[in-house]
């Protein structure tokens, strides 16, 4: 049943900092969000640019950064490389321009851009750059358009994101002058720069119909583009066509699937939507029918696979009929439901009705006090994480502000942002002691394990070190399949406390029922403090101790400038210190040699561990035991990551050779047998000074080069796999000497 009650309207309100006089009020061109960070670009009439056939802004992406605490960061980028054109409207009568941006981090920002080829060409590019307009790297997206003129042409281009982020995105468009659909997958490497993951072409006809949204990521990581094919079997009554095509990730290959096919003849020339089923599993579809002049919605739910598992089709009575599907545009809700804008001018005013819709399609609630929802022109608008709505509303003077609504949430949360989680060990929010050996998540419906990770990682200040990664296929199940254990490592948790959190990938498990994978934990949610125990460690003295390179990361060494080995070697440092929870400074690289033991001629680098004296920190001898336990569990450690990688997990860490202990005592008997001879030879040469009384010593080295030589080649010749022949040569020399020596 419909409720309408009244939701509240959080005004929120910033003044500039600058102001650039009436003829240029900061406006609210998009909303973007990431987590809880909010991002707002607005945009400033450029009045000498702008004129009754365009519509132009400053040159300047402005940005204004909206954190928790409700605190404003203006940030003015002037962007690198962008031409002036970017700036003005697509079409005459128009405000958007050319610019389109993404949050890919808390504080990275993608943007897609345009530049002039040629007097009538134009290619599409994507940058990277951070809040104070940094560039990490920029890569052309393959997007071609024309000018006419001051009129551009350009294909509408389509951004989705990886549901796991780190993953990438996927770009695509149809190319103007084709039915067909281009897509390209990138990935944002951990130093920002692009990389250009797998690409492809999905062959359209005419009758193709497919929206803004029609390139969504689908929850096994890889992404779909839905469109729905009109008239396909013209003389029959099931002639119309819902399609998939499922692109998986970094796949050149797609898999088409038919989603629904019946007879829409009385159905809206709207695009359908789909995104993520953030309740239940899989993934929805809505189309907009109508029949006897009555609204429907068309909802369709299905799997990665393709596979089919509801379908329903729900009347929907807008209040008072005031209006009919026009802008059909749904918004899957993170706690359930979805939300239907509706654009509307009333005068010269920007309006919109909001409405929230249950899962089934049933009209649940209106939101606002007042029905239309004042907006500014652009109608921007952006759904949070927690269920929040951002409305943008009209500017003045030099003041830009939106509505915040709190959008009933239609299932139960318990703090994870996912509905399908019960609850945890530990708690969000716990402290709990360092020795806890596992923790476990408790689902509403049974799961099966699968290859997705659990990782955890310790805050300190605003760096996030992960402590261990373990993929589901590492944990146990439990509770009719409803509870998974994930063990501990002992090196993952500081017995000096910390504040922590664990974030989970979507496919970390999958519904049993389904076989389809469930969606994870986000960062920052599932937090948890360690208790700070004071533990004392046994202080012990400096040493060092050796690592050994794979054989890419000797390669590095080999081919790299001093520089470039230095940095190597420094940010190896950097993150073995994370890794093992020491200071940086207690970790110093003294020098590279080759290993004899090595048959591929693979690099050690002697480490000097400097003893502490906080009894509180880690000492030598647990660093050393600590480094070694997680090369041995290298596939879930922070060993197993970054530059870390290039260390040869087998050998592990060896405290370097003491020669005064291991040489020592032969030096002693050497010792030991040298000083009787210098006695017996200055006796003799007392005795008789012109006797031949350095025989002595000739005969006693020649007796210990023998024995010395013979045991090398006995012992240590195998040791270099060169040295196996010469040592066979050497040997038969030695005796061929020795024999010369006794005839004399």
């Amino acid at each position: 049943m419909a409720t309408y009650d009244q939701a509240e309207v959080k005004p929120f309100l910033h003044v500039e900092e600058k102001d650039y006089g009436l003829e240029s009020p900061p406006r609210v061109s998009k909303i973007k969000s990431y987590d809880n960070i909010i991002a707002v670009r607005i945009v400033r009439n450029d009045t000498s640019r702008s004129d009754a056939m365009v519509h132009c802004s400053y040159d300047t992406l402005f940005l204004r950064i909206i954190y928790p605490n409700g605190t404003v960061i203006e940030k003015d980028i002037k962007l690198e490389g962008v031409q002036l054109f970017n700036y003005c409207s697509i079409r005459p009568g128009k405000e958007d321009d050319h610019l389109r941006y993404e949050m890919i981090e808390k504080d990275k920002i993608l943007v897609v851009y345009y530049n002039s080829i040629n007097y009538m060409k134009v290619e599409g590019w994507g940058m990277l750059i951070d809040f104070d307009g940094k560039v990490f790297d920029r890569t052309l997206i393959g997007v071609i358009g024309y000018k006419d003129f001051r009129i551009f042409r350009l294909p509408r281009v389509q951004i989705s994101f990886n549901v796991k982020k780190e993953k990438g995105f996927i770009i695509g468009y149809r190319p103007l002058a084709s039915n067909n659909f281009e897509w390209k997958q990138y990935k944002i490497e951990s130093d920002g720069k692009f990389t250009t993951l797998s690409n492809g072409l999905i062959k359209l006809d005419s009758s193709a119909i497919f929206g803004l949204n029609a390139l969504i990521s689908t929850i096994d990581e890889g992404y779909s583009f839905i469109y729905k094919l009109n008239d396909t079997l013209p003389n029959s009554m099931l002639r119309d066509l819902i399609v998939a095509e499922f692109i998986g990730y970094n796949k050149f290959d797609t898999t088409k699937i038919y989603l629904y096919r019946a007879n829409l003849l009385n159905r809206i020339p709207q695009p359908i939507s789909c995104s993520i089923e953030y309740v239940g599993v899989g993934h929805s579809c809505s189309l907009p029918i109508m029949y006897n002049q009555s609204d429907y919605n068309l909802k369709i739910g299905f799997l990665s696979s393709g596979a089919i598992i509801s379908l329903n089709i729900t009347q929907i009575i807008f209040p008072g009929n005031r209006f009919k599907f026009r802008t059909w545009k749904l918004k899957s809700l993170l706690f359930g439901g979805y939300i239907l804008p509706e654009r509307i001018k009333v005068g010269t005013d920007s309006r919109l009705y909001i409405y929230v819709f249950s899962v089934n399609g049933t009209l649940y609630n209106t939101l606002g006090s007042e029905q239309p929802l004042q907006t500014n022109p652009n109608y921007a608008l952006e759904v949070l994480p927690n269920n929040t709505l951002l409305i943008a509303q009209m500017e003045y003077n030099n003041t830009w502000g939106f509505n915040a609504i709190d959008i009933p949430k239609l299932t139960n949360d318990n703090g994870y942002y996912n509905t399908n989680i019960e609850s945890t060990f530990p708690e969000i929010n716990s402290t709990i002691p360092s020795g806890i050996t596992n923790t476990s998540i408790n689902f509403y419906i049974p799961v099966t394990l699968s290859g997705g990770r659990l990782s955890i990682f310790q805050t300190i200040g605003e760096r996030k070190i992960l402590r261990q990664s373990t993929s589901g296929t590492q944990c146990i199940l439990d509770n009719d399949d409803k509870r998974v254990i994930v063990n501990i490592l002992n090196s993952t948790l500081s017995k000096s406390g910390g504040n922590y959190f664990i974030k989970i990938d979507s496919n970390f498990v999958k519904s049993r029922i389904y076989g389809e994978p469930l969606l994870g934990v986000r960062e920052d949610t599932w937090n948890f403090i360690i208790e700070d125990k004071r533990y004392i460690y046994t202080i012990t003295s400096s040493t060092t101790a050796l690592l050994r390179l794979t054989v890419g990361g000797t390669n590095i060494i080999k081919n790299s400038t001093y520089d470039e080995k230095k940095h190597f070697v420094n940010t190896l440092l950097d993150e073995l210190a994370d890794a093992v929870q020491i200071s940086r400074g207690r970790l110093k690289s003294i020098k590279n040699q080759m290993d004899p033991n090595s048959n591929d001629g693979r690099l050690l680098i002697n480490i000097n561990i400097e003893e502490t004296k906080d009894p509180h920190e880690k000492d030598v001898n647990s660093v050393i035991q600590d480094i070694n336990y997680m090369m041995s569990n290298n596939d879930q450690t922070p060993i197993g990551y970054g530059q870390l990688t290039n260390l040869d997990f087998t050998y592990g860490f060896n405290p370097a050779p003491n020669y005064l202990e291991e040489y020592g005592p032969r030096s002693l008997i050497l010792v030991s047998i040298a000083i009787p001879l210098v006695i017996l030879y200055f006796l003799a040469r007392k005795r008789e000074r012109k006797g031949q009384n350095i025989v002595i010593f000739k005969v006693s080295f020649f007796i210990f080069d023998f024995v010395i030589d013979t045991l090398f080649i006995i012992n240590n010749a195998n040791d270099v796999k060169r040295l196996y022949i010469p040592r066979i040569k050497f040997g038969i020399i030695i005796s061929n000497n020795s024999e010369r020596k006794y005839e004399k």
